[in-house]
Formats: C-alpha cells, structure tokens, sequence
C-alpha cells in the first residue's frame, strides 16, 4: 500500500495590541531578569485557513512504510503580531517481512528577549522515517534417514581418506570418549544427551582436544543419498561445540579397516552462533547424489581452548531408492531381521489393506494397550514382558477384545525380505485365552505408515500358537511362500484362543534376508 498524503495549511492572524501599562517592576537575579507588566489588550482577528489535500493509493504484495513529517512554526511577535503556520506533511506506507526502524528528530529552538519588545522565533523541524520490514523464511527439512541399530562407533586420531581408529568409553585417557556419553547418544531425539569425546588429549584444558575425532554409522534406507544435516548443541554458551567437520561416504563392508572413504562435505557445522539453550543449529545442505550406505563425521575444528569436544544430537537427511520384487527365499538362508529403531506403532480397529488405526497406552478403555505393555516389548528378547490390546473392547472378557489389533514395524536394512516368523506366548498362566491364533501379515515401501494406504498381503493364516500350552513359548516358524522385498512390515490379529479381555503375546521373530 503506498499513501501519499499532502496537507497545507496556512494561517495568517494580524494581531493589533494597544498596551497601556500602568505598573513597571523589574526583579533582577544573578542571571534572571523578571519583566512585570499590565497590560489591556484590545485584539482583532483575521484567519484564513486553506487545506489542500491529494490522497493516492497503490497497492501491491509488498508493503513499506516510511512516515516523513516536516513542520515549521515561525512566530514573530511586536506590538503587532502576524503569524503564518505552514504544515506540509506526506506519508508512504509499504509493507514487506523484516522489521527496521529509523527514527531522526531535529530540533532548534532560538529565543531572543528585550525588556521592550520581545522577538521569538521557534524552529522545530521534525523528519520520522520509518521503514518496517518483517521477513519470515519457512524452510521444510528434506526427509530423515535412519541408522542400522548397532552400526555407530565413536573414532579418533582419524583424518579424511584414512583409516578410522576406533575409541573407547572411558573416565579419562587420550583416544576416549566420555562414561555415558556414547557416539549413540546422537541419535536418540534428546538434547539433553550428548556425546563427548577427548581425541588426543589425556586431560586439562587444550586447543587440540577432540579435534580429528567423531563416528561411523551405517544408514538403514536402502541406496541412501545424504543430501544434509543439523547438529544439536551439547550446553549453554559452550566452548566445546565442534564448528568444522568433514563428511565422507563409503559402501564398504568392513568400516573399520575400510580405507575407500569418499569426501562430500567440508564446513561448517552448523553451530557458528553460540545459543544459550539446548537447540538444533543451522540446516547445513549437502551437495550430493551419490549413494553411500555408511558416512563418516570428523571435527577438524571447535569453538575455543576446552578438554573435550561435545555436541548432543546429528539429524540425517536425504533420500533412498527402494523396489519392490519377489523373491525365492528359503528359511535355509535366513537370519534375525534388525528392527529400526522407534519403529514399531501399536495398531487397532485396523484390517488387512486399510490404513492404519494408532491405539494409546492407557489403564482401560477402547483402542487401547495396557500400561507398560506396548508393541515394542515383543522386540526386546524377553519372553517375561508382552504386549496387550484391548481393541474394541473396554472391559470385560469377550469374543472381539483384542481381535483386529496389532503392529507394524520397519525393518533397519537395505531391501529386507521376510521369509519367516514366529509368535511366543505370554508368561502369565491364565493368560492362555488371550493367546493370538491367526493372522494376516502385510508388506509396503511407504516412507509415512500412518497414511500408508498400499499395503500388500503376503501371508495369511495361523500364529503357531494355537496347539501352544506353555507360557513364555515359542510357537514353529510360520513361512511366507512367496517372499518379496519390503521396507515394512505389518502385522493384524484375526482370531485368538477364546473369549479374553485382551490379546496378549510376548515376542514376534522375524527371519529373512
């Protein structure tokens, strides 16, 4: 919006005074002089007053605002007086996204003062400029990559295109990283974690400490593309923050006698201004289409002189190329799949090759698992916890609670194929009736599973525990018969053992390639 307002306005006042004084009394101080006069005024006057007034609007997307004012006030007074005001003032408005302002004021003011006549003259000139931009950038972060469970390891005394040299935990010592501060601690979502580590200083405070140290990790998505990613800073106001890294790429199967290391990054890291609270730093984006399964992050430089290097989280972002074709598998050729990790979602009121319902963890009511007995129990190796769902039901025993109920769960390997898998029972003894005997086991490549709406059937039918007496058991393998590649997996109770206020069941085993 662009205004433009011009206003004049001229005032002219003729002033004929006949002073008669009566009484004269001066009053003089150090530096004051005091003037009693009495005075009978007889005044006349004559005002004409023109405005002139042009208004133009413009408007456009952008708007900036600039405000001028100029006013000048002559006043020029003897026995007879004439005063002439004259006002000019424009206005521009428009507006963008980033806010500055100006503001510049010029005063004069000189005043002049006979003991007969008094001469005044006021100048004021007053100029506002103000310019108000407001700029909001939205950026959306690409998609996330995952890490293979197990696959971080903590390095030092390690430079780009070498050999890495692994470090250790420990309470001190050179080529150490921190008690309960593991490379892991950068992946777990918490900025409360960290992961700190000391390089090649053994103690004290140095200008070398933790430089040329930083991890390994291999990336769950099949034919990953690193294209970016944020570090997370470790304190307030630290002096440990890493600034400078090198980012390197490799397919190696080996990573830590792997000497075929390829550098796609040397920079910054992200963390170039220093926060005063726990946050993410800067998007730093990578240019890069090669896929690499497994990166490696070195710092090559820090904030200031400190005895270790310390930073709290790394998110990972790119893209992955991921197909989907059968498979003639054998369970001859199988071993235990790897469960991504915080990937398995606790499902109810859902059925085969329909999105997915997420049920709650809750003390009762329906679409929910019982407290401390959610899915991620049946992946941890402990038949004495389980999982169990209400479903449908909110009390009671019956022939529904539970049914239509159960999980789906992503599969931290490049092209995983799942052959084969089997139920255990829970451990309590009269849980029996709970025991799950059918269902249908579904596989996609969504990247969103909640919205997921193209799930492909590849099994249908018994769990393995339906002639299984035993608690805490395993029931037999159940084999898929035609095998193909999924990302993830999605598993859905169709029948249990009897009526029950629940479906429970202590581990689920998935076996493939």
């Amino acid at each position: 919006t662009e205004t433009a307002t011009t206003t004049e306005t001229t005032t002219t006042t003729e002033t004929t005074t006949i002073s008669e004084t009566t009484t004269t009394t001066t009053d003089t101080t150090t530096t004051s002089e005091t003037i009693t006069t009495t005075t009978e005024t007889t005044t006349t006057t004559d005002t004409t007053t023109t405005t002139e007034t042009t208004t133009t609007t413009e408007t456009t997307t952008t708007t900036e605002t600039k405000t001028t004012t100029e006013t000048t006030t002559t006043t020029d007074t003897t026995t007879t007086a004439e005063t002439t005001t004259s006002t000019e003032t424009t206005t521009t408005t428009e507006r963008t996204t980033t806010t500055e302002t100006t503001t510049t004021t010029e005063t004069t003011t000189t005043t002049e003062t006979t003991t007969t006549t008094t001469e005044i003259t006021t100048s004021t000139e007053t100029t506002t400029s103000t310019e108000t931009t407001t700029e909001t950038t939205t950026f959306s972060l690409p998609s996330f990559l995952d890490l293979q469970p197990d696959t971080i390891y903590g390095v030092w005394n390690t430079f780009a295109g070498g050999i890495s040299t692994l470090a250790t935990e420990s309470s001190s010592g050179a080529g150490t990283y921190l008690i309960g501060q593991s490379p892991d601690k950068l992946f777990d979502g918490n900025l409360n974690t960290k992961y700190g580590s000391r390089g090649n200083t053994i103690s004290g405070i140095s200008t070398v400490a933790g430089l040329n140290t930083g991890f390994y990790m291999t990336v769950a998505q099949c034919q990953p593309v690193l294209i970016g990613f944020r570090f997370g800073n470790a304190y307030n106001l630290s002096e440990r923050e890493p600034l400078k890294l090198t980012i390197e790429g490799t397919n190696c199967a080996n990573l830590t006698t792997c000497a075929n290391w390829t550098l796609i990054y040397n920079g910054s890291t992200g963390l170039d201004i220093q926060a005063s609270s726990l946050e993410y730093g800067q998007y730093q984006s990578i240019s890069n289409s090669d896929i690499y399964k497994s990166y490696r992050f070195l710092i090559t430089a820090k904030r200031n002189s400190s005895n270790i290097v310390s930073y709290s989280e790394v998110q990972l972002f790119g893209y992955s190329t991921q197909s989907s074709s059968s498979q003639n598998g054998t369970s001859n050729s199988t071993s235990l799949l790897v469960i991504q990790s915080g990937s398995v979602q606790s499902l109810w009121n859902t059925v085969a090759g329909g999105a997915s319902t997420i049920a709650t963890e809750s003390s009762s009511g329906v679409g929910t698992y019982v407290l401390n007995q959610s899915p991620d129990n049946l992946f941890d190796n402990k038949t004495s916890t389980k999982y169990m769902s209400r479903g449908n039901s909110s009390n009671g025993t019956n022939a529904y609670a539970g049914l239509d109920t159960g999980f789906y769960v992503t599969i931290a390997q490049c092209q995983p194929t799942l052959v084969k898998f089997r139920f255990a029972t829970a451990a309590n003894t009269s849980s029996s009736s709970r025991d799950p005997t059918e269902v249908t086991v579904e596989g996609t490549n969504c990247d969103t599973l909640v919205n997921c709406a193209t799930w492909a059937s590849i099994y249908v039918g018994p769990t393995g525990l339906e002639s299984i007496v035993d608690r805490s058991t395993y029931g037999p393998f159940q084999n898929i018969s035609s095998p193909q590649i999924f990302t993830s997996y999605r598993f859905l109770v169709t029948a249990k053992r009897s009526r029950s206020d629940t479906v429970a069941y202590s581990e689920v085993e998935l076996y493939g390639y």
